[in-house]
């Protein structure tokens, strides 16, 4: 009885969290977005890093039914003597009884202020596909309440971002979510879904130490219109430019381990593990993300 009471507790728990926040998000966590910066800024694919291809996937609050995931299939190639990169992204968003599954498409354009320092503006358009399955939260039977209704609708957005670079920093800003609003109807009742606008702001600096080792701060803040703002801050050290490791902290209660190995500078391999500090925290055992790209 006791277990039952406490799997209908997190249950309640859980579905309130995921219901209150679904409404508001196109886009997943990302332990490792310093590495991927491209997947909230279309402007921070740089093309003097070369092509690539890259396959990252997240697991939120592991040993939780219906919990956050994300998985992203991404891709870049460096066009006209590294001025231009185009490239997209095919993403699955899983959030409790929503999912969200969709590509992009993104092209930046570099433009050169000085010897040291580039400009570079990007746009993704964007098409994806939002539905619900209420009985996936209710494996049980738990919530009679909560029948077989479920809904599917198709949209188009888009992201902007900018991108500034120097020797040894850049500065970027981006608007996701442009459009915002999608609507399901499963003929019962109607839900009205808005994908709300989000903004990203980031920079970040590397200090080299010796020959050997640079240390690198960033600083990521974001908000959904009408959220909370959101704040998230690392620092990196990079050994002989082939494996990183470090430590992040996010305003949402999260301490990140971040680590990226790189070899031959062809393949990189990237692991992070969250610690969970939010009222899920006696529920979960954390979160995972694994990230592996290849450099042409």
């Amino acid at each position: 009885m006791k277990t039952l009471m406490k799997k209908q507790h997190l249950f309640i728990l859980v579905f309130t969290l995921i219901t209150t926040s679904v409404f508001a998000q196109n886009i997943g966590k990302h332990s490792q977005l310093v590495f991927t910066k491209g997947i909230v800024n279309p402007a921070a694919y740089e093309a003097d890093r070369g092509s690539q291809i890259w396959l990252k996937h997240h697991e939120q609050w592991t040993t939780i039914d219906n919990a956050p995931s994300s998985s992203i299939l991404g891709a870049t190639v460096a066009l006209q003597d590294e001025t231009m990169t185009l490239g997209g992204n095919m993403f699955i968003y899983q959030v409790g009884v929503f999912r969200n599954t969709g590509m992009t498409v993104n092209y930046s354009y570099k433009v050169e202020i000085s010897e040291d320092m580039d400009l570079r503006l990007g746009i993704a358009p964007m098409i994806y596909t939002f539905g619900y399955r209420l009985d996936a939260a209710n494996p049980e039977g738990y919530e009679p309440l909560l029948d077989n209704s479920t809904g599917q609708s198709a949209g188009f957005d888009a992201n902007f971002g900018t991108y500034l670079t120097g020797e040894n920093f850049y500065i970027g800003a981006s608007l996701i979510n442009m459009l915002e609003k999608v609507d399901f109807n499963n003929g019962a009742s109607p839900i009205l879904n808005t994908i709300k606008r989000q903004y990203y702001i980031m920079t970040g600096y590397t200090h080299e130490v010796n020959d050997n080792i640079s240390l690198n701060p960033n600083i990521i803040v974001s908000q959904q219109f009408g959220s909370d703002v959101l704040m998230s801050g690392n620092l990196l050290l990079n050994y002989n430019n082939q494996f990183d490791f470090g430590l992040a902290y996010s305003s949402d209660k999260t301490l990140s381990v971040i680590s990226r190995y790189t070899i031959k500078e062809l393949v990189n391999i990237g692991y992070s593990y969250d610690f969970d500090a939010s009222v899920l925290q006696d529920y979960n055992n954390g979160s995972h993300e694994i990230m592996v790209g290849v450099q042409f």
